[in-house]
């Protein structure tokens, strides 16, 4: 059951302050879902602080890095990977068959993945091919 939704701009610090809000006017709160990974950032501050991250755990979205490493050590429960290098590789070959006046996709799926503890790993050494 969604007991609350705030918005937090993207922003840990907004994300902290509404993840408090949220803690202090719903005590048997279970769990945040944190629409990127910075606002989940802040939740989880707002969690510890409140003593409480035993007992409300965090999902977030982008799978930054320091989200990984939060998955990794255990203080999110996941976070959703997206692929946007798949995301430009399929716009820019669409962009190309528009010019040429070719038929092209009009919606694309690149498709999402949850990030565990059980794939952290898999999931970290996939982005290793994106680093300098």
């Amino acid at each position: 059951m969604v007991v609350a939704e705030q918005t937090a701009n993207w922003e840990v610090d907004q994300g902290y302050t509404a993840a408090q809000n949220i803690i202090s006017a719903n005590p048997d709160l279970e769990l945040v879902f944190a629409s990127n990974d910075n606002m989940g950032i802040g939740a989880l501050r707002a969690i510890q602080e409140a003593g409480l991250k035993d007992r409300i755990g965090i999902v977030g979205f982008d799978a930054v890095s320091e989200a990984l490493n939060l998955v990794e050590s255990g203080e999110f429960l996941c976070t959703v990977a997206q692929f946007p290098s798949r995301m430009g590789e399929i716009a820019v070959e669409n962009v190309v068959k528009a010019i040429k006046g070719e038929p092209y996709a009009e919606y694309a799926d690149t498709g999402c993945r949850v990030i565990s503890g059980d794939n952290v790993q898999e999931h970290k050494d996939y982005l290793l091919q994106y680093v300098d």
